[in-house]
């Protein structure tokens, strides 16, 4: 065999004299021409040659799999892959020349199929089964893309209901660091999305969940407009004269709204804080069970700082019972 695959903790290529098994091969194809004049020789060497690229760019793919994960243990074996090419090819090219005008007619591809493995040496088959074989256990052990995209997307909508696409590709690189290419991740983003499991607009993502996510969080909003009673429970709160304006008239419309939730956004500087504190001393003398809540614990501890010293994380409100 000219070479053996071995995997393991380590990936180790045995190559065997790579010029002398391509100056074997180059003999025998030599005596068999010599041996016979059946005008289906050339035709029959054409077939073998087609095959042997086809297995060895099997096997090629398959090296390029465990360069990718084992740093670079399979560079050594395309050089031999594409010596072996490259002398096996020449040889049966020019048999092929030498009888080109004799060609195969009225000859079916299982009659076909059968002459050229009578041509086949005793470990030609062996080897070739071998690289069929070592090809789809690599492919096996080697496909990160499929479970490194899912992470992402579980990671990704997890927060958001639409996403950047490269927000999703990062993220699948991270978890699938040395072991994935971008090229992968970027076919397995194509296969999920002509599946419907990955939706697009532009250069917008999102999932089928994400969005009926989103619909329900929307839906749920609209049905609580108008429907409570006013946070303020129609006491007269008189702002704190440190707010700004903006402020002041950000604190009074959440006192006076009826809706199930209120927004309220704002750039770095223009006074969230501050106007969170005041909201919650008018919700204090107004007698109001207090709960806050952020999404990560470092939002939970600017939370404290301002006074919501019960503050928690959404994850701990989802799995505290009380």
């Amino acid at each position: 065999m000219p070479f053996t695959a071995v995997t393991g903790a380590t990936a180790k290529l045995v190559i065997q004299n790579p010029p002398a098994v391509a100056a074997e091969i180059n003999e025998g194809l030599r005596q068999q021409f010599i041996k016979t004049t059946i005008p289906e020789t050339a035709d029959a060497l054409a077939v073998n040659a087609a095959q042997i690229k086809k297995a060895t760019g099997e096997f090629v793919s398959a090296a390029d799999a465990i360069s990718n994960a084992y740093d670079g243990a399979a560079v050594d074996a395309r050089r031999v892959i594409r010596e072996l090419e490259s002398t096996s090819s020449q040889a049966i090219s020019g048999k092929v020349r030498e009888s080109r005008a004799d060609k195969l007619i009225e000859i079916s591809t299982h009659e076909l199929r059968a002459k050229q493995q009578t041509r086949l040496g005793p470990g030609d088959e062996r080897v070739l089964t071998q690289i069929r074989a070592d090809r789809h256990s690599f492919a096996q052990m080697m496909d990160w893309s499929a479970p490194s995209m899912e992470h992402a997307k579980d990671h990704i909508f997890e927060r958001v209901s639409v996403a950047v696409d490269h927000t999703l590709l990062t993220e699948a690189l991270r978890h699938g660091r040395r072991r994935i290419r971008l090229s992968q991740l970027k076919g397995e983003l194509g296969v999920q999305e002509s599946a419907g499991r990955i939706l697009r607009s532009g250069r917008e993502v999102a999932t089928e969940t994400s969005l009926e996510r989103e619909r329900t969080m929307i839906a749920a909003i609209n049905r609580g407009v108008g429907g409570f009673e006013p946070l303020g429970a129609g006491r007269s709160f008189v702002t704190s004269d440190s707010l700004r304006p903006r402020q002041k008239k950000a604190v009074e419309f959440v006192f006076r709204s009826r809706d199930l939730a209120v927004s309220i956004s704002g750039a770095t500087g223009t006074g969230k804080t501050a106007t969170l504190r005041e909201l919650l001393r008018g919700l204090n003398e107004a007698a109001r069970d207090v709960l806050a809540v952020a999404p990560t614990m470092s939002a939970v501890e600017e939370l404290q700082k301002v006074g919501f010293a019960d503050a928690i994380t959404i994850e701990r409100l989802l799995q505290d019972k009380r």
